[in-house]
């Protein structure tokens, strides 16, 4: 999700309109993608040398992610109104 947060802004149409020069450039350059947003990707680079260094976020992820509801199944009957 986050690991890619760079990649989906540099493919985004928005970036690619504000950003028209770095895809003209990119393209000229033989293909090479262009480049993201900097800023971005250092932060998510940081963030991921940090997780790695703290495993122990995984597992309070996995307990959040046990905590959150369960989805209803799509052929559940609703509940009939009464008028």
């Amino acid at each position: 999700m986050w690991e890619d947060a760079a990649e989906r802004l540099r493919n985004s149409r928005r970036w690619k309109l504000a950003n028209a020069g770095a895809v003209i450039r990119a393209k000229l350059s033989h293909g090479k993608a262009p480049t993201g947003y900097g800023p971005l990707d250092k932060i998510v680079a940081a963030y991921s040398q940090w997780r790695a260094s703290h495993p122990e976020v995984a597992k309070i992820e996995d307990e959040i992610n046990a905590l959150q509801f369960p989805t209803m199944p799509k052929n559940a009957r609703k509940p009939s109104v009464k008028k």
